[in-house]
């Protein structure tokens, strides 16, 4: 009964492995170089207040 456990759980390692290794292969398509990313379009008028984290300040309003 042990080996059974066994050699289905291994089974379910494998198989989740193999999707998870499909899915980053396959996954989202690159975005073209010419289009700004989202992240620089945010902070492009907003001031940083580094530190551990960056917070930051944009039309009076403060983002983590």
């Amino acid at each position: 009964m042990l080996t059974k456990i066994a050699t289905m759980h291994r089974m379910v390692v494998t198989v989740a492995l193999f999707v998870c290794g499909v899915f980053g292969f396959f996954g989202a398509p690159a975005q073209s170089q010419e289009a700004p990313s989202a992240y620089s379009k945010f902070t492009a008028g907003a001031t940083a207040q580094r530190g551990l984290f960056t917070i930051w300040n944009k039309d009076g309003k403060i983002y983590l």
